[in-house]
Parts: structure tokens; C-alpha cells; sequence
């Protein structure tokens, strides 16, 4: 290839990851003199930059055919490794011609790469850098994947994405060569798995270093056997065996393929059915039968190859295991008690001259103080800051005062930059600063919500959401504000902006809306919700801030003086607490597809990164000088972030189905019983003669959007007042009165 004519790769072509490969696409290695002296996977000194490969291809005609890249775990920049998705086209694209008697299974890339994208929705929904293969029956890409998330996963021989034979993954667990053609499926550069791909991709790969054993299960019971010669799943040696074709000596590793594959297939045979199978196959009976018992040899092989199999190890962590149901977190949880030292110290301060005091509220203030005075100069592996967001919610006149006053008293004796509430997106974003965190402390924050949310807001108070989800992450990298008359944009370097805010739960349930679940906002916030509504007491002190968090907060604030001169420092972490970040990773995916609301998942998808970046912040506290995430750091914060999704849960179930939603939930009941919703449509005319209200009837009459009308019904069939099915043996949903209506 010519990496002029496809400059979409030209980004690494100066990474020693590149080798010339020969006709059958394998790598080769040829030394200096022109010698071929072979390969060795485990010398990353025989990979070289793109220029050094392509000169061996040109000087080296007859042997050399091309070059590729060896995918492997070390090509690592800013916290993104280096992976590969190949995509075998064969059963997801032909194009057949009767007339002529042929099945073509090639493609070509130019003009049928939207009909490629079309079958295969993997390609459309992973935003890279895509290009035919050498053969044209298939498709692969290159693209960067978090590195936290990347070590989490082993290369993925097969999975099954919808639209093609199948898929594989290649996160370099162990290095594979990608051979690069340089014939793309479009201009799209080298691009960055997305949070929701990696999401989608999380359950479909093959954990690394995850050691499976076998189910409880019985396997000596007979299983429902099936032929394997009618499968499509097996290549032609396993085929071969399953016909009797393969050699004496070498059967022992295709049956344990045969059985591997099995396994895995998307079918999820029960292993007891694979089994009897296996056993109902005479060569494969003919393999066990070496044994006295074949059976109980049958047993023994089945469960090496489970243990080996993508099923098997996804199945022995536990968040993958289908047989852990994630039970959804309790309304009532609590938050964890202020962490040992200055938080522990500054909430009981707070606590101390506070006339109705919060406990939740009082440690929740703290920590949000604390990630303000971390500022841009910690930072984790990935790039990210620590900043966060925090809403808390209580009933008037509860107490939320103090807790707001102590956050910005601590948020002072730091680093933070402290601003009011911004009146546009565009105030927000001159009120960054570089290096120093931005802390937005706001009360009554409800109606800074409602007017983003307000149909008739103006475009400067919409700008708000769009500025609050951009710099939720904009910390890792520069920022780039607009442009004012005659004046250049400037640039804030890692602007870690921080918010917190308070309201009471009535005027948030009118402001927020479980569509700002959807676009990624509420996800991002952490929500402290009490009903608590302690006895008034006389305090006649104001708020004592403890010696140990002054101490603290002038080490971290000369700290990042220091660091102004010698660069940022990055925040470490113990093997253990990476195995309890993986082990959380699988609990939140878990319960986000578990979730049957879209407000649920969305929230569960943000969980980890708000761990993660809550632990860092007691890290930093814990050690200014040299931070290290522990267990210790990573249990607290994660008790923190489940006890925050439990109150948003109670929130929204107890606040956010109110207001609209009741409203129209009334105006649908005064409809269903006035009996007079009818139509002439054709489809519908029987359903209303039956007694029967036509759902789209309805629809159409309340004049309320999709989404509402939904919301209603959910309502009132939830409560137990209508009833919604089909009519009859048709699609058509129609609704009722129940029985006690």
C-alpha cells in the first residue's frame, strides 16, 4: 500500500508496529542483509516504522506482497491503546446472479461500502477508520480503545454482531498482525471507541486472564441430542473429524475444538445436550470410547473445553454470569459515613454549627470542595480530571443552607475559582480558568434546569446543558472557547469544571424531565436525596474548619504550584483496586441492561467513570505528593455513586412521574370514560364496535406526542386502572377500562 494514497493511517506511521508480509499475508522479518530469518511474536525489536517496512517490500519484489500492523498491548498514547475489529463478510454479503448460475462473495469497497454498512450495523455505529480486506469477502478496522477498559479483554476469535458470518476483536492481549490494505470504506480517520461502544462490546468479548470452570451441573444425565453434521458453525477440519476424515494422532485437539465451539455458539446449547450430541456422533464416540469409561471421559473433556471457552470465562466473572441477577439497589440505601481524615474532620465541623444538621448533604459538600481543589494538575491515566457534579435534594427549610456555605468555604482554601449561577452557555464558558478548577455553587438550582429545559427557552440558556455535558470531559484536553469580535478564541488548558447545587424535590420533579437522563446530563451528576428533616437547634458559632483540612488543602495548593513548573502528576493504582474497578465495571453493565427505563441505563453507563474519579479525589487527599488509588479508596467511593443511583431511582420514582405526566394521565382517564373516542379507519372499526378503544385512536385525539402518551398509559396501566393489549389476532392495541374501573 502507499500510505499517501490513505492518509486516514498516516498517524502511525511512525509507530514501530509495522511489518511487510508476503502472498499469504503472514509477517515476515528480513534483516538488513536481505536475509528472511522468520518471526518472533515476542520480539516487538523485529517491528518497525511504516517507511522501514514498505522500503523491505520494494526491495524485495518476488518475496514481499505488502505491510500490516502488529496489534499488541504496549502501543499505548494518552491513555488509548491500539485495537482491530475484523468483520468476515461471506454470510452478511452476496451478490447472486441466477441467470449465470453464481454466488459471488467478493465486494466492491467503493461502490458498495454504504450497502456493507447497511448489513452490518457494527460498521456503522463504531465511527473509524474501515477498509476492505485483502481478499474482499470482509472488512477490518483500526481504532483507539480506552486503555482501562482495552486491558479488561482478551483477543476475541468469534463473536456474532448481526449481519456477517462473524466477528473478531483484538485488543493485543497477545500480539496479532493486521494485515493493511489502505482500500478504506470511507474518508474516516483513526477514531476513539465511543463509551457506548465499548459498552455494547463489553458482553461479546472474551475476559483476560478470567480462569472458568465448569457449571454445577450434571452431565452424567442423558441430554437431548442433535446432529452435529447439519451445524453451520464448524470450519472443514472439524468437519472432517466429524466425518471420520482426520488422523488418529491428531484428533485429540479438533475434538477439543469441536467441543470449544460448541460451546460458544449463539445457540448456548445446555452443556448436558452437547454432550449427548458428542456422544450420538460415532467418530466422536469413537474418541471417547479410548477411554473405559466414555462417558465420564465425555464429562472431563467438556468441562476443559467450557473453561477454555468465550462462554466459560465470560461466565466466571461474575458480572457477566447469567446466572447473577442484579438486584436493583434498595430506596432506602444509605451514604457512607465521611471518609477518615480531613472529610471525616470537615463534615463534623460542619455538622457542629449547623441548625438543622445533614449528614449526607454536610459529606457530599465536602467531597465536591475536595474535587474543586484538586484542579487540573492530578490527573488519571486516561487524561480525566477529577471534577464532578452534585445535586442535593431536600425539603425547604431542612437544612440545605450550611451545606452550601461549607462547600464554598473549603472550595477557598484550595485552588477553585468560584462562580454563581451562568445566565448563558457562553458566561459559563468565559468564566473558565486553566490550570485551577471552575466551581459553580448554586441554590435553588431547579430553575437554572427549568429554564434549560423550558420549550421556550432562549438559544444563550439552552447553551447551558450543551456546555455543561461538554465539560464534564472537556478536562482531559484543551478547550477551545469561541470566538468574539476581534478577538481570537482562547484556549483553556484541562478546565476542570465543578457544580453543585441544591433544590427541593418538587421543584426539580417539575424542572428535571427523564429525558435529560437520555442526552447524557443527569447521568453525569451525583445526587444526594434525604427526607430527613432533623429538630432546629440554636447554634451561635460559625463553621470552625479543622486543622487537618487546612493542613491538607495547603499541601494539595502548593503542590499544584509546584507542578505549574513540573507538569501534572498522575494518579496511581494497586493491582487491587484495578480488580475491583473491572469487577464494578461488570456490576454497573449489568444492571444497566437489566434496567428497563432509558433514565436507568443512562445512569449506570456514567457509574464507573464517577467511582473512578471520586477515589482519585480521596487519593489525592489522602497523599497530595504521590497519590495512589487503594481498595480502600475505590469501596468508599463506590458505596457513594450506589447509594447516589438508589436516590435518584427514589427520586424519579416518587417526583418525576408527577406534574405533566399525572395531568395527561387524567385527561387519557376523562377520554377513556366519556366513550366517545371513535374512528372510521378500517382496522379500527371492529375493535370500537367490540367495545374497544383503538390506542391509536386515542393518540390521536389527546394530541399529545408519542413519548407522553406513552408515559400516561404506563401510568394508569400501572396503577391498575386500564387495561392495554391486542385486539383479537391482530397488531392492533386497543384499551380498556379494568374490571374495578
Amino acid at each position: 500500500m502507499d500510505i499517501e494514497e490513505s492518509p486516514q493511517v498516516d498517524e502511525l506511521a511512525d509507530l514501530p508496529i509495522w511489518m511487510p508480509h508476503g502472498k499469504r499475508k503472514s509477517p515476515q522479518y528480513i534483516n538488513a542483509t536481505g536475509v528472511f530469518t522468520g518471526v518472533d511474536w515476542e520480539k516487538s525489536e523485529h517491528w518497525m516504522t511504516y517507511d522501514h517496512a514498505q522500503a523491505m517490500v520494494e526491495a524485495n519484489p518476488g518475496l514481499l506482497t505488502g505491510v500490516g500492523i502488529v496489534i499488541d498491548k504496549k502501543t499505548v498514547i494518552n491513555g488509548k491503546r491500539l485495537v482491530a475489529i475484523d468483520v468476515d463478510l461471506i454470510d452478511g454479503y452476496r451478490k447472486a446472479d441466477p441467470d449465470k448460475g453464481i454466488t459471488a462473495v467478493t465486494f466492491d469497497p467503493e461502490a458498495d461500502a454504504d450497502k456493507v454498512r447497511y448489513i452490518v450495523p457494527l460498521i456503522g455505529q463504531i465511527a473509524t477508520y474501515w477498509e476492505a480486506s485483502p481478499s474482499c469477502t470482509g472488512v477490518h478496522a483500526i481504532a483507539w480503545g480506552r486503555e482501562s477498559w482495552a486491558s479488561m479483554f482478551a483477543n476475541t476469535g468469534k463473536f456474532y454482531p448481526g449481519g456477517c458470518d462473524h466477528a473478531e476483536f483484538y485488543t493485543g492481549d497477545e500480539p496479532t498482525y493486521i494485515t493493511v490494505t489502505g482500500v478504506g470504506l470511507g474518508p474516516c480517520n483513526i477514531g476513539v471507541l465511543s463509551d457506548a461502544v465499548q459498552a455494547y462490546l463489553a458482553p461479546l468479548l472474551k475476559p483476560a486472564g478470567v480462569k472458568a470452570t465448569a457449571p454445577m451441573l450434571d452431565l452424567s444425565n442423558d441430554g437431548t441430542a442433535f446432529s452435529l453434521l447439519h451445524l453451520s458453525c464448524f470450519n472443514a477440519k472439524q468437519r472432517d473429524m466429524l466425518n471420520g476424515l482426520v488422523p488418529q494422532g491428531k484428533r485429540s485437539d479438533v475434538v477439543h475444538s469441536v467441543l470449544i465451539t460448541l460451546v460458544d455458539d449463539p445457540a448456548n446449547y445446555p452443556l448436558i445436550d452437547i454432550k449427548a450430541s458428542a456422544l450420538a456422533n460415532e467418530h466422536m464416540l469413537a474418541y471417547f470410547s479410548k477411554h473405559a469409561d466414555a462417558a465420564k471421559f465425555a464429562d472431563e473433556e467438556i468441562n476443559r473445553a467450557y473453561a477454555k471457552s468465550q462462554r466459560g470465562r465470560r461466565e466466571a466473572l461474575t458480572g457477566f454470569s447469567e446466572k447473577w441477577k442484579p438486584t436493583a439497589p434498595k430506596k432506602g440505601m444509605t451514604f457512607p459515613a465521611p471518609f477518615r481524615g480531613p472529610m471525616a474532620d470537615a463534615v463534623a465541623a460542619g455538622l457542629d454549627a449547623a441548625h438543622k444538621p445533614q449528614p449526607e448533604l454536610t459529606t457530599m459538600a465536602t467531597l465536591s470542595a475536595m474535587a474543586a481543589t484538586c484542579g487540573s494538575f492530578y490527573r488519571q491515566r486516561d487524561g480525566s480530571r477529577l471534577n464532578l457534579y452534585f445535586l442535593g435534594i431536600a425539603k425547604t427549610g431542612t437544612g440545605k443552607d450550611l451545606p452550601l456555605r461549607l462547600a464554598k468555604q473549603l472550595a477557598r482554601l484550595g485552588n477553585a475559582k468560584l462562580i454563581g449561577t451562568p445566565g448563558s452557555g457562553q458566561g459559563l464558558e468565559d468564566s473558565l480558568a486553566s490550570s485551577i478548577a471552575t466551581y459553580c455553587a448554586v441554590d435553588e438550582i431547579a430553575h437554572f434546569f427549568s429554564a434549560m429545559n423550558d420549550p421556550r427557552a432562549s438559544s444563550y440558556e439552552r447553551a447551558n446543558a450543551r456546555k455543561l455535558l461538554e465539560l464534564f470531559s472537556a478536562s482531559s484536553d484543551e478547550y477551545e472557547t469561541r470566538a468574539l469580535a476581534g478577538k481570537e478564541a482562547r484556549i483553556i488548558q484541562h478546565p476542570a469544571f465543578n457544580l453543585i447545587g441544591f433544590t427541593t424535590p418538587e421543584k426539580l420533579g417539575s424542572a428535571f424531565h427523564p429525558d435529560d437522563f437520555a442526552d447524557g446530563l443527569a447521568g453525569r451528576i451525583l445526587f444526594v436525596f434525604t427526607d430527613s428533616n432533623p429538630t432546629a437547634r440554636r447554634v451561635c458559632k460559625p463553621v470552625e474548619l479543622p486543622a487537618s483540612f487546612k493542613q491538607v488543602a495547603m499541601q494539595v495548593k502548593n503542590g499544584l504550584t509546584f507542578l505549574l513548573i513540573t507538569g501534572e502528576t498522575v494518579i496511581g493504582i494497586t493491582d487491587g483496586a484495578e480488580q475491583m474497578l473491572d469487577q464494578l465495571l461488570a456490576e454497573f453493565d449489568q444492571r444497566g441492561r437489566a434496567g428497563d427505563s432509558p433514565y436507568e441505563r443512562a445512569l449506570y453507563v456514567r457509574s464507573l467513570e464517577k467511582v473512578e474519579r471520586i477515589a482519585g479525589v480521596l487519593a489525592v487527599w489522602d497523599n497530595p505528593a504521590k497519590p495512589v488509588i487503594t481498595t480502600t479508596h475505590v469501596e468508599w467511593a463506590a458505596h457513594f455513586v450506589r447509594a447516589s443511583n438508589a436516590a435518584v431511582l427514589s427520586f424519579v420514582d416518587e417526583h418525576m412521574h408527577g406534574g405533566i405526566e399525572q395531568e395527561n394521565a387524567a385527561s387519557l382517564m376523562r377520554m377513556i370514560r366519556d366513550g366517545t373516542t371513535r374512528s372510521n379507519r378500517k382496522g379500527e372499526i371492529a375493535a370500537s364496535k367490540a367495545g374497544w378503544i383503538p390506542r391509536s385512536a386515542l393518540l390521536r385525539r389527546s394530541k399529545m406526542d408519542v413519548q407522553s402518551f406513552d408515559r400516561a398509559i404506563r401510568n394508569l396501566s400501572e396503577r391498575g386502572e386500564i387495561v392495554v393489549g391486542p385486539f383479537e389476532q391482530t397488531n392492533l392495541q386497543v384499551i380498556g377500562l379494568s374490571r374495578d374501573e
